[in-house]
């Protein structure tokens, strides 16, 4: 009898990179089998180093990672097992030679899969706490809350307990409310932004100082002739006068009152550098002002200042008290009890717990997540080995609080005493489209598109060359298409325009796959990438306009969107119905449609007019607390459906608003709310102080599968397309709080940055400038087949963000295939349009507004 050889089956070229038993970082560019690389490391230590699953820790990102790590790496499990012949022929030392020993190891790993700690660093924490709640004094029972709803609820009890009524704070918040005309919710989102930056806060404010500033300042009677005799630009004088006249306003205001809270306010408005500037040969009154503007600071910073540490210290009286803590605090909590008296036994029992640890997406670790892996793993020397997992290209969660300086200072302390591997075998684009993207991505061009510590180093490599985009003919097509266009809307024109041909032209349809294998390209396999929601909506309204299927892929925006805000309008007008106010917004919404000169004639309707009847009818209804007639009766009476396709919005506005209705109706059998009651819940919801229980959040549901997916560029990490156009020119709303770094410290500066020293604003653009340099990496490397980006050839106002990959198209676009916009709209970039302008005149039925005894059928 012939005796068989055991099966063999190849390792990864990765693997065979890494030492087979120490530290390493495996710096994964876009596309190059991240995940597939993590799963053979697990089957790699189960089947060569003979360490049981339960014995290797992998820390993934998001739980929807470590649900797909668990499968694939089980899948893989089964798949060996089930091999029964060598399909390879790598050398031995290059495979896993599946023989009894492999065998028994492998069988023995899928017995014990349910131990298998693949987890966020998140669940892995929160497990140590509770498993070791002695060791870090911390209560048995705890409760995982939501960072940003017990933020709340502390903000909200400090605002009652302590900032209304003590004498010193109460200035400072009367001003955030009266002068500024801002809200609470505007107040608790300014102090939550702070904190969730972790960072120091800059500048710090003495109101003393300001104080002496002020009482300094001399009378202040410059006219516009002294300015045009010292030289002011003439264009200037006007800004000059204006800002002085409001400094004299203000200053006389806090003589009166010493309010230095009101007076900070006043100076929000007031450009001091500028004034001083100006006013340079008028001696002592730019020198007051100048130190008045060294004094100064906005009045959120001063708020920040002092809020802050008051609902920071109530928010951990409250987790201390209640034993509840959120995600950051199960990472304070490990790190503090790691570093503790009793640290070293906990360190000691997690290293004989975790003999081995995979972390992936390391780009998005910060202090707090590498000061414990530090502690458990690379301080163990070799007896705990750590694989770090990440790429720094791919860092865009800053603003989450994740931190690649630190992944930047942890490479540096690992590279000592380990390995960097790189993977750069890309297997999700074709070759064509990986050679564009090393072009465009050049780090020898002069100058680069990365500019900082962050490089483009490695160019790619195609792992598929198999893979393919042709045309119906079979021939190919071009990877790389830039939209040249001198503005905003014709660019819009354009993209619409394109997907509308690739989804039903047979001549413009692309076909991807492996050769002989291509598919064709479906809406759903084209995404259309935004800087901002905005400027999604502007590309729905355009894709709406041609009746292009489009979905805004897992949207986090139904109570923020325009369906919410007319819902709670509609509602509060229906609970306050002599409110005239309240019914002016509720005509005003989509339940209506009335245009602002309709409003006007509006004025003064009967109580018996349709308009009033209307709302008394539903008024009804809802002071009966009979909801399942109210809303759905809401929906069919309003014509609200036919009014949203008739504007070109496509069905997204109903279905939202079905949903906003499902949630309000569960919301009432849950707590038999009323009318009132409902819509201050839905305040909490819209402000983002709460979510429906039990609910996905704040997501928008989908209108169906067969949709181009709109979506921000954030959202598109770890997501990939066939087809992918970039549409982003907007940085979204302006900051309260800027993030920086000064000296290798994370710093945050609190105002406007117009008044800030010229080394922090410097600092605060370049942090923004590789921020953006790396979110439009990480859209770009989404192709698969085609990358469509817009070029314009002129420089102009507008472009934003996009600027620096514009300017580095100016100097490569020839090597790339250009389509022109088919007519030439003249519109200035910088201004908001769409290439669809909806028919915001249109309303309701003219009967609507006509005498009740001719006013027939409300629909």
């Amino acid at each position: 009898m012939t005796r068989r050889d055991p099966p063999r089956y190849p390792k990864p070229e990765a693997l065979l990179q890494i030492p087979g038993y120490g530290h390493a970082i495996i710096e994964a560019s876009a596309g190059t089998g991240k995940t597939f690389t993590i799963e053979h490391l697990v089957v790699d230590l189960v089947i060569t180093h003979g360490i049981p699953i339960g014995e290797i820790l992998v820390v993934t990102f998001t739980e929807r990672a470590t649900a797909q790590l668990k499968r694939r790496v089980r899948a893989k499990f089964e798949e060996l097992l089930a091999l029964e012949e060598t399909t390879t022929l790598s050398l031995p030392e290059n495979c896993w030679i599946l023989d009894a020993s492999a065998t028994e190891r492998l069988n023995q790993a899928l017995v014990d899969f349910d131990s298998a700690s693949i987890s966020t660093i998140h669940a892995l924490c929160h497990t140590i706490l509770t498993e070791n709640a002695f060791l870090g004094g911390r209560l048995f029972e705890q409760e995982h809350v939501d960072e940003r709803a017990i933020f709340g609820r502390a903000f909200v009890d400090v605002l009652r307990t302590e900032l209304a009524r003590n004498d010193e704070l109460l200035p400072y918040l009367t001003a955030w409310l009266e002068t500024r005309s801002s809200s609470v919710n505007a107040l608790e989102e300014l102090l939550f932004e702070a904190a969730r930056l972790r960072a120091s806060l800059t500048p710090s404010f003495d109101p003393v100082r300001l104080a002496s500033a002020a009482e300094r300042l001399p009378a202040i009677g410059v006219t516009a002739t002294q300015l045009e005799d010292a030289r002011v630009h003439g264009s200037s004088i006007d800004k000059v006068l204006r800002h002085l006249e409001t400094l004299r306003d203000a200053t006389s205001e806090y003589h009166r009152s010493k309010d230095v809270a009101a007076l900070l306010a006043e100076l929000d408005d007031v450009e001091l550098s500028y004034l001083s500037e100006k006013l340079s040969s008028f001696g002592k009154l730019s020198s007051a002002i100048e130190e008045l503007s060294e004094a100064s600071v906005t009045l959120s910073a001063a708020i920040v200042e002092r809020f802050l540490p008051l609902v920071q210290e109530r928010l951990a009286r409250i987790k201390r008290e209640q034993g509840l803590f959120d995600f950051h605090d199960m990472l304070a909590l490990v790190e503090r009890t790691l570093s503790g008296p009793r640290g070293r036994e906990l360190v000691a029992r997690l290293q004989l717990q975790y003999r081995f640890a995979l972390i992936d997406e390391f780009q998005d670790t910060d202090e707090l997540q590498w000061s414990i892996f530090r502690k458990l793993f690379f301080e163990s020397g070799a007896s705990n080995p750590l694989r770090l997992v990440g790429d720094p290209k791919q860092a865009i969660y800053g603003f989450r609080g994740a931190d690649v300086h630190v992944y930047l200072e942890a490479k540096i302390d690992l590279v000592a005493r380990s390995t960097v591997v790189p993977l750069v075998e890309n297997f999700r684009s074709t070759p064509e489209l990986i050679e564009c993207l090393n072009r465009l991505f050049d780090q020898r061009a002069d100058p680069p598109f990365f500019t900082g510590n962050i490089r483009y180093e490695l160019p790619l490599q195609a792992g598929r060359p198999e893979l393919r985009s042709i045309g119906a003919d079979g021939e190919s097509r071009a990877p790389f298409v830039l939209l040249q266009s001198d503005n905003k809307r014709s660019l819009l024109d354009q993209i619409a325009d394109e997907i509308l041909a690739l989804t039903s032209e047979a001549s413009k349809k692309l076909r991807f796959g492996p050769e002989g294998e291509e598919a064709t390209v479906g809406p759903e396999d084209i995404f259309v990438l935004t800087r901002t929601t905005r400027e999604a909506d502007e590309v729905g309204e355009a894709l709406a306009a041609r009746g292009v299927a489009f979905t805004f892929y897992k949207r986090d925006g139904l109570f923020t969107s325009r369906e919410a805000e007319d819902v709670r309008n509609l509602l509060d007008a229906l609970a306050n119905p002599h409110d005239r106010s309240k019914c002016f917004r509720a005509w005003m919404t989509s339940f209506f449609g009335l245009s602002l000169a309709e409003l006007e004639r509006a004025a003064d309707l009967p109580s018996s007019h349709p308009l009033m009847a209307r709302l008394a009818e539903w008024g009804a209804l809802a002071e009966a607390k009979d909801f399942e007639t109210l809303f759905p009766r809401i929906l069919e009476q309003s014509g609200v459906l036919r009014r949203e396709l008739f504007r070109g919005h496509g069905e997204r506005g109903f279905v939202n608003m079905t949903h906003l209705f499902e949630i309000l109706l569960e919301e009432v059998h849950r707590t038999e709310a009323t009318l009132t009651e409902l819509v201050r819940t839905l305040d909490r919801f819209i402000a983002g102080a709460g979510f429906p229980p039990g609910s996905d959040r704040d997501t928008m549901r989908l209108e169906t599968d067969r949709a181009v997916q709109i979506m921000t560029m954030h959202m598109s990490k770890g997501l990939e397309a066939s087809v992918v156009f970039i549409y982003g020119f907007s940085s979204g709303r302006t900051p309260n709080v800027h993030l920086y770094y000064e000296d290798g410290e994370r710093k945050a500066f609190v105002g406007k940055l117009s008044e800030a020293p010229d080394v922090v604003r410097e600092a605060v653009a370049r942090e923004r400038l590789e921020d953006d340099q790396r979110l439009f990496y990480v859209a770009a490397t989404r192709a698969k087949a085609r990358l469509y980006l817009p070029w314009m050839p002129a420089e102009m106002r507008g472009l934003g963000c996009y600027a620096q990959l514009n300017r580095r198209l100016n100097d490569i676009h020839s090597t790339f295939d250009v389509l022109e916009p088919a007519s030439s709209k003249s519109d200035a970039f910088g201004e908001s349009s769409t290439a669809i302008v909806a028919l915001d005149g249109w309303a309701p039925q003219t009967e609507l507004l006509s005498a009740p005894d001719s006013a027939g059928a409300y629909d």
